[in-house]
């Protein structure tokens, strides 16, 4: 009888995961957001850089973590809408981790650009000082560069270590393909 109900509990513990999705009836309004924007302002929107801001990742960032749910459950199915709809940029958190690529796991050849943050007063990624994204989007060349500024400590934006753009990323964003750039127009 102890077994059952041992089993009976931890089954019941999993039921209190919270896994993180974008529920079906958030795409369907998404959607129905887009299509108002697209008929009311066509010509805006098709030059508009498109930014979804959200907190969990899309896409597996390059630090280890050993979790049931590491990403949103539904991550391949909101990047195809994000695609479908003209999206740019996909900023996140979560990792603490701050990295930025260009994520072409999207069908028909699509592709996005992922900047992924860092942190201010979280815990820290391992081998990664806390700090924030400084994000540069250049409209001419429909390009974001994005550098990372390093904090002295957790919560203290004043106390900035270091912040040059040697270390910057350069995301080409255009109507092409995406691709990822260094400093000196280099592709990686």
């Amino acid at each position: 009888k102890n077994k059952i109900q041992e089993i009976i509990n931890a089954f019941e513990k999993r039921t209190w995961i919270d896994p993180s999705r974008i529920d079906p009836r958030e795409l369907e309004l998404f959607y129905k957001i887009v299509k108002i924007l697209i008929i009311n302002y066509p010509h805006e929107y098709k030059d508009l850089l498109k930014i979804a801001v959200l907190h969990h990742h899309v896409a597996p960032i390059f630090t280890e973590e050993v979790k049931e749910f590491e990403m949103l459950l539904n991550a391949g199915q909101f990047k195809h809408a994000l695609s479908d709809t003209n999206f740019n940029l996909i900023i996140h958190g979560h990792k603490h981790s701050p990295e930025a690529l260009i994520d072409s796991a999207l069908p028909d050849g699509g592709q996005i650009a992922l900047i992924s943050g860092g942190t201010i007063g979280g815990g820290e990624a391992t081998g990664k000082l806390p700090g924030f994204n400084f994000i540069n989007w250049d409209s001419e060349k429909d390009q974001i560069q994005t550098s990372f500024v390093e904090l002295k400590e957790y919560g203290f934006p004043n106390k900035v270590v270091e912040h040059n753009l040697k270390n910057a990323k350069v995301l080409s964003i255009g109507k092409s393909k995406p691709s990822l750039y260094s400093e000196k127009g280099i592709n990686l």
